[in-house]
């Protein structure tokens, strides 16, 4: 789809839970940082993009820093708080944002699957629009 970079911020480490759940995630994945597990698994689906791992929480005081440097935001954080702070950083550095669209209940999807909706709904919409 044209990217040739993509950085993946995500402090947590793979549990049992995220197996079978994250279609990215496997068993030898386990206690494994999951940014540095999904940079790995990027690797192997296209050499040609290059991830770059940030083992890091995500929040109002480091956003802005994570942020600076990027084209867009994909936000498939789940986390209230953290989208909002993610929103704000990239507002103020002029970066688009590609998040779940409003109303999701991460109850029925996941937040990743709710971007995807929401990012379909985008590209449909400029189409339309031009």
């Amino acid at each position: 789809a044209g990217v040739e970079e993509i950085s993946l911020v995500d402090g947590g480490f793979v549990e049992e839970g995220d197996i079978g759940v994250s279609p990215l995630q496997f068993t030898p994945d386990l206690r494994a940082g999951k940014a540095d597990a999904l940079v790995a698994k990027l690797g192997l689906i296209n050499p040609g993009v290059h991830a770059q791992a940030f083992p890091a929480d995500l929040g109002a005081e480091n956003a802005a820093a994570i942020l600076t440097g990027a084209d867009c935001v994909v936000d498939c954080v789940g986390d209230l708080d953290v989208s909002a702070a993610v929103e704000l950083a990239a507002k103020e550095l002029g970066i688009a944002v590609v998040a779940a669209p409003e109303g999701y209940s991460p109850e029925t999807v996941s937040a990743a699957e709710a971007v995807s909706i929401g990012a379909l709904q985008a590209h449909e919409a400029l189409r339309h629009r031009n």
